[in-house]
């Protein structure tokens, strides 16, 4: 939108724009105008002042719509609803719900222990997130020349963090965080990297001139975390003053007021050439000022905020931390769980149809597995069902399973061939591991509905059942086809199809 990449000047320009269009209509229609009013002369009063009353509410509406749109406080890409923060009796009931259960929590623990552990310490933390290069580490030694340092680990990782330990001038005890160059994590490092900028307070963004689209990527998660945020553009001595005047207009444009956007410079030494008097040339090593007021500035903004609301935005985005932490956790065992489940199905649905006694039995038999393997799924993921709803998406399964058969009965044939005998006997064998290929389909189908959706959405199951029945089957297919032959070789019989 307008108001989210252009800077002021060029909003009001618009806004300009669009009233010397106005005006210009307004001349153009100035006849049919009075024509207009002419006619209204001849209504009632009432009549001409309910029509002028319902233009004028028309303009105000479309004025009002048009100056928002237009100068609204920028903020970047917009972003969804905003997640709700459980509080910490909340999620301490969670946790020990999902505990009785039998569930792994510990990680969730840990993550409210830091909290506490960092609570009791009194310290602002600061996290300082940068690419390599950009100067970040000798920033944060200009900014805290006598700050005791000490070496971590991100959490799970043997990367390492920086910790710079200081009293600011107002009194307030500080942590630093250097963080690793941003280039140099990978996937699963940047959601560790995110994690401790959600357990800190504020966060300190550094580069060095006009940001490419990794860095705004990253910016655009830093500031979706809803805490302070200060974008240092290091190494202002490199551009001349107009430059770093569009670099700046650029990146708080884009970022808007609530970001502080700050011109600054590490120092230190710089290798320059001189050329001496008899012409030759001859390298020098000059000391370079830092120049950091600005940062300080911003800075010392974050730590002079109210401490309760530090604390508050930081212990919310922790809980968000942890309750993220709790799902991964749940929705990871359920998957296990439901995995076991339609595993344990289709291999039951296997042996079945090579019990069955006579012809129809099987589908009696299939049917009472597929309303159990709905049901059990369903409790699993704390879904509640009505036999009503079991039975109506099994009809709607079953036309569909009638369409893939030929072609799982097909895949079924082929996998009974790798085991010596198997795949010579009569059709029941084939017919029996079809069926469980295509218990297993249901059940994933299922499984994958009702962790994306929350409840037994048969257009989802139906949607996600023909997207599966279009994988590569050969594997699933061997491994029912395995059961089917050690059944087999149990019972020494091949029951008739």
């Amino acid at each position: 939108m307008i108001s989210k990449t252009l800077p002021l000047a060029v909003r009001l320009g618009v806004f300009a724009a669009v009233l010397l269009l106005f005006a210009v209509l307004l001349m153009l229609f100035t006849g049919q105008l009075l024509q207009f009013q002419a006619l209204l002369d001849q209504r009632p009063a009432w009549q001409r002042w309910l029509v002028w009353g319902l233009v004028l509410l028309l303009l105000g509406v479309v004025g009002a719509v048009s100056a928002r749109l237009l100068f609204r406080k920028s903020g970047g890409a917009e972003r969804g609803p905003s997640r709700p923060t459980p509080d910490r009796a909340e999620l301490q009931r969670r946790l020990d719900d999902y505990a009785a259960r039998g569930m792994d929590v510990e990680p969730v623990r840990q993550e409210l222990r830091t909290l506490d552990e960092r609570r009791h310490a009194g310290e602002i933390v600061v996290a300082v997130f940068g690419e390599v290069s950009t100067g970040k580490s000798a920033l944060v030694r200009a900014l805290v020349p006598d700050a005791i340092v000490a070496s971590d680990v991100l959490a799970g990782t043997t990367r390492g963090l920086i910790n710079h330990d200081w009293i600011a001038p107002g009194g307030a005890r500080v942590r630093l965080v250097d963080m690793p160059g941003l280039q140099d994590l990978d996937a699963s490092l940047e959601a560790q990297a995110l994690d401790e900028a959600r357990r800190a307070h504020g966060v300190l963004f550094v580069t060095q001139g006009d940001l490419h689209r990794t860095e705004w990527r990253w910016l655009e998660l830093l500031r979706g975390l809803d805490k302070p945020l200060v974008v240092a553009v290091n190494k202002m001595d490199r551009y001349q003053p107009e430059a770093l005047t569009l670099i700046r207009d650029r990146v708080q444009g884009r970022l808007g007021d609530a970001v502080a956007v700050v011109m600054c410079t590490a120092g230190g030494e710089q290798e320059v050439l001189r050329r001496l008097p008899d012409g030759s040339e001859q390298k020098d090593v000059r000391h370079r000022p830092a120049e950091i007021r600005d940062l300080r500035r911003a800075l010392q903004q974050v730590l002079d905020a109210d401490p309760e609301a530090l604390e508050q935005l930081r212990d919310q985005a922790v809980f968000l931390l942890a309750a993220g932490k709790l799902e991964q956790a749940v929705r990871g065992q359920r998957r296990d769980a439901a995995d076991a489940l339609v595993e344990r199905y289709s291999r039951r649905a296997v042996v079945g149809a090579l019990a069955a006694v006579a012809p129809g039995s099987d589908l009696v038999i299939q049917g009472a597995l597929a309303g159990s393997l709905v049901r059990d799924l369903c409790a699993l993921y704390d879904v509640p069902v009505r036999t009503l709803e079991v039975d109506r998406i099994l009809g709607a399964l079953r036309g569909r399973m009638s369409v893939a058969r030929p072609v799982v009965m097909g895949i079924a044939g082929n996998a009974c061939k790798a085991f010596p005998g198997l795949g010579t006997l009569a059709g029941g064998v084939i017919h029996a591991v079809a069926y469980g290929l295509l218990f297993r389909t249901v059940g994933l189908a299922l499984t994958q509905t009702l962790e994306e959706t929350g409840m037994l959405a048969e257009e989802t199951v139906l949607r996600r059942f023909e997207e599966l029945t279009r994988e590569d089957l050969a594997a699933p297919a061997k491994q029912l086809a395995r059961a089917a032959y050690e059944k087999e070789r149990q019972t020494g019989t091949d029951r008739p199809e």
